[in-house]
This record gives C-alpha cells, structure tokens and sequence, in this order.
C-alpha cells in the first residue's frame, strides 16, 4: 500500500495548459445600445464595500462547515421564466462578464453553497441543510448522518464514506460573451447560473482581483462606467473525467455592459427582492427536505440488498467484512446492541473528535498543525482532501501498535 506521502505527491501533480486568452483584449468591445438610458438602472448597483470584497478573499480557501444528472440544486422551473440558463463547462476558452446578485453592496457577488453530488440512483444533487443552515432547525441532513455513522462502523474513511461528503460550490450569475469575441457572432444576452468547484475556479477568481502591494481587492462585478468591472477570461481543459481550469485573466472593459443586460439584471435582482430574497442565487435554490434525502438514499440501499443485508452480487459488490473483534449486527434488528468499549473503539472516538477539529481549523492554523504533527505533505493539497489521508494514517499506526 502506498504511504501517505505517496499518496499526496500524487494529488500534487497539475495538469497546466496555455491559452489563446491574452491575444483577444482587442475583441472585447461591448456592443448595445446606447447606456445613456439606464443610469438609474446603473445607480442602483453599489459597487460592492471594500470590506466584503477583503473578506472574499481571506476566504477563498476556507471550507464550509458540518453536475448531476439527477435533479438539480437549481429551480430549472424559475431559471426557465427568467430566461437564465446553466453555465456549460465544455472544453475550450471562455468569456464572461461576473454580474451582481443583489443591489446590496454588503452581499458579494457570488453565494457559497456545500452540495451533496450524486444521490440515489437519479445523481440527484442537494444543497446540504447541516452546513448551510447552520444555527438554524433547518440544520439537518440525512446523507451528513449516514457518512457520521458509517465513519464511526468503520473506523477509517473508506471510499463510500468519501462519497457522502459534501463539496463546496460558489454560485455565480454570468453573462457568457466566449462566441461574441472569440467568433464575431451576435451577443447573447441569456444570463447563466453556475455552482462553480471554490477550489479550481472561485480561489482563482480571488486570487487575480486581489492587488497583493494594495492589499485591496476588485470588484470585478462592478457594473458602473469606468469602474472595476472586468471581463474574467480562461480556459477549461480535461482532467481525467472531469474539466479543469486554467489560464484566469481579468481583462479591462473597454465599453460598459450595455442597457440589454442591465435592464434584464435589474428585472431578475427586484423579482428576487420581491418574492423575499436579498440575492439571486437563493431565489432559485431547491431547497430540500429532511425526508426528501433519506428516501433517495434509503430506496438506493433497498435496491443495493437483499433482505439479509448483503449487496446484490448482479450489481457488482461484495458485502463488506465486518472489522476484526467487533460484533456485527443484522440490519433487521431492533434493539440497541450493548458493547464494552475496547481501545479500538476510543481509538475511534478518538480520531472522528480530531477530524472535526481540523476541519473546522483555518488553512494556515491546519498547516501548522501538519508541520508539528508530522504531516508536512499534507499542505502541499486540499485540506479536505487531506485530512480523511491524515485521520486513516493515523488509524493504521495505531492500531499497528495495539
């Protein structure tokens, strides 16, 4: 088995790639009409305060705390009356304009969101309640649960407890402008909602508006004349079965977003206002119910077993081997077992409490934990990527020594 160090060397390596972006600063002239008209419409669009642009940035690594073919996080309903579609991360160069997504200058122009891929046997997806309702009775969620229990059964984080993890999304409102400058055809004023990956888009994003001498950063969302507006340029490449980005510019606009997208984006941001939202994104959120996700699992897992328990050989799995000198018990019964806790079992207990506590630990305070700890390899990836690497290390050299 390769060791840990092994392990995130691999993940170390990135695929790099050019693009043809930084030749095209000459295409991006803005066509429309006249913006004569829509300076009221313009006026209302605050440039977004320093402080929450800062903050942006500071956390642009930071992960939430405890594309689907299936449905979707987005109301497709909604999107569909509004004339908004989905961003498409087809392979090739890319342009778009960022725009806001509230006339409030407190609110960034982008939302965080955990999301749980791949649910059921649909891949439906959903925003997961645990994390992003924090605080609040909303704050439940069955997959989060279920990966909680598992956790504790297993003892390690194996592949499928992986699988019921959340991952963080930044949701933007883009106006894509890629076949108006790249192939001289018409704009196209569909506006488009994207949960785009925080670590492989988002953090990018941050790190070019974010002028390092000034310590101040851009609001590339900007809409006003002669302000920080930017046009973002990049490109998106395959990495294995999944796209990759790369080759991030913030390009200068040489005209200012035209009356067609200002009186559509006014139109969307005061029909969100209206119906009680204070930014677009959560306007068009599903937002699920407890239940709602239990019985896509649940149904998943009756089709997975029979009525014994064990996997469905014709679906390609084996059931798993119960852990050595623990009790197993079927899943038909009703009463809780009763164990004496050996140290395997504190051991468990052990490492699931230091698990939530580096998660919820900052980038630099979780990269000095691995420095002291003997885990320097750890902050050279994600830091959610490396913890459960970390906490399954840690389970084996102990349980090597018991």
């Amino acid at each position: 088995m390769a060791t840990l160090k092994e392990r995130m060397a691999a993940k170390k390596a990135a695929k790099t790639g050019t693009s043809k972006l930084s030749g095209l600063k000459n295409r991006l002239k803005t066509t429309g009409a006249s913006t004569s008209s829509t300076g009221d419409i313009r006026s209302k669009f605050k440039r977004t305060k320093q402080e929450v642009l800062d903050q942006s940035y500071e956390d642009r690594e930071k992960r939430s705390k405890i594309s689907s073919a299936g449905k979707p996080i987005f109301n497709q309903e909604l999107m569909e009356e509004h004339g908004i579609v989905d961003f498409s991360t087809a392979r090739g160069d890319k342009f778009v304009e960022v725009l806001p997504i509230s006339f409030n200058p407190n609110i960034p122009y982008f939302k965080e969101l955990p999301v749980h891929f791949g649910v059921g046997f649909a891949g439906n997806a959903y925003v997961c309640m645990l994390r992003y309702a924090k605080g609040t009775s909303k704050a439940r969620c069955y997959r989060c649960e279920k990966q909680q229990m598992l956790y504790r059964i297993n003892g390690a984080v194996t592949d499928d407890i992986k699988k019921l993890y959340p991952v963080d999304r930044c949701c933007y409102l883009l106006w894509e402008r890629s076949k108006e400058l790249l192939e001289g055809d018409a704009p196209d004023y569909t506006f488009q909602l994207w949960a785009s990956p925080k670590s492989k888009f988002h953090k990018e994003i941050q790190n070019k508006a974010r002028n390092k001498i000034t310590r101040s950063t851009l609001d590339i969302s900007d809409v006003q004349e002669g302000g920080e507006g930017r046009t973002v340029g990049f490109s998106i490449v395959q990495q294995g079965d999944f796209p990759d980005y790369t080759g991030f510019e913030l390009i200068d606009r040489e005209n200012p977003i035209p009356d067609e997208v200002l009186e559509k984006l006014d139109s969307i941001v005061s029909a969100a206002e209206e119906a009680g939202f204070d930014n677009i994104v959560e306007y068009f959120l599903n937002i699920p119910e407890y239940e709602e996700i239990k019985e896509d699992m649940q149904a998943e897992d009756e089709m997975m077993h029979d009525g014994s328990g064990n996997v469905d050989a014709e679906a390609g799995e084996v059931p798993e081997q119960p852990v050595q000198g623990r009790r197993t018990f079927s899943n038909k019964s009703t009463s809780k077992p009763i164990r004496q806790k050996d140290p395997e079992e504190e051991l468990i207990e052990e490492l699931d409490a230091l698990r939530a506590e580096l998660e919820d630990k900052s980038a630099i305070s979780f990269k000095m934990w691995c420095k002291s700890n003997g885990y320097a390899d750890a902050t050279h990836i994600d830091q959610m990527e490396a913890i459960p690497m970390i906490i399954d290390d840690m389970y084996e050299k102990a349980m090597a020594d018991l």
